[in-house]
Order: structure tokens, then sequence, then C-alpha cells
């Protein structure tokens, strides 16, 4: 997701610089919308176009790996699980955890969400917390 003037700053730099916007994003991220900065719903659009492609090359028994950042993650599995942006926060995907999505006939099912157990200190991402 492209945070446009947001991209490289600190955490307290956004709350200082941008106290409303990250508010919004915090609280209702399907209405964020600045100028600059990609909302997620064009993220989304992007995500499912790139799933769109990618089923294209899926023959029988073959495996597709996507290697992304969170805010990628969380698009997918909305996706997968057909529900709105609305619900960004309501799903927690950690650094280097694991999310499994089988295809089934014409459906995808999302079978494992934000697995850490192959993670030497599965306390790490316990303490990571989004924004």
């Amino acid at each position: 997701m492209d945070f446009g003037a947001w991209e490289g700053l600190s955490l307290a730099a956004v709350q200082q610089r941008f106290p409303q916007p990250l508010d919004t994003w915090r609280k209702y991220p399907h209405r964020f919308c600045v100028q600059g900065v990609e909302t997620l719903a064009q993220v989304r659009k992007r995500v499912k176009k790139g799933i769109q492609a990618a089923q294209a090359q899926i023959t029988d028994g073959s495996v597709i790996v996507i290697v992304t950042h969170r805010v990628i993650c969380k698009l997918l599995a909305l996706h997968f699980l057909g529900v709105s942006n609305r619900f960004f926060w309501k799903v927690k995907c950690d650094p280097a955890s694991i999310t499994l999505a089988e295809q089934t006939g014409d459906e995808i099912v999302l079978s494992m969400l934000n697995q850490t157990l192959h993670l030497q200190d599965p306390a790490v991402c316990r303490e990571y917390r989004d924004f």
C-alpha cells in the first residue's frame, strides 16, 4: 500500500503530523482517504487482479506461493472470505506468518490464517501490533 507522505515516518511522527487521518485509519480503515495515499479499495482492486492472474496459471496439483506485506495479506484474507474492507482490523497477519488458501472447484477456501508455529520465538508476534 502506498502511504504517500507517511512513508518512512515513525508512528509517532505520523501521529504528530497527521492525527485525524491516522485516527480514521485506526477506526475506519475502509473510509481512509488521503490525497496521495492509496485507499484499501484501490489496493484490494490490485490484489484481486493479481489473484486472477495467479489463478489463470493454476493447473491440477500446482501450488502458488505469495510473499507479501501485512496489508496485502489482510486484504487477501478478506477477499477469500468475501467480506468488506470494513473488517480490515479483524484480521491479524504477523510478520513471517503463513496463511493458506486452497482452491476447490471455483471457490477459494481460507484454510489457515496467521500461522506462526515455525518461528523460534512466537512471543515476538504476540508483542507486534498494527498501527
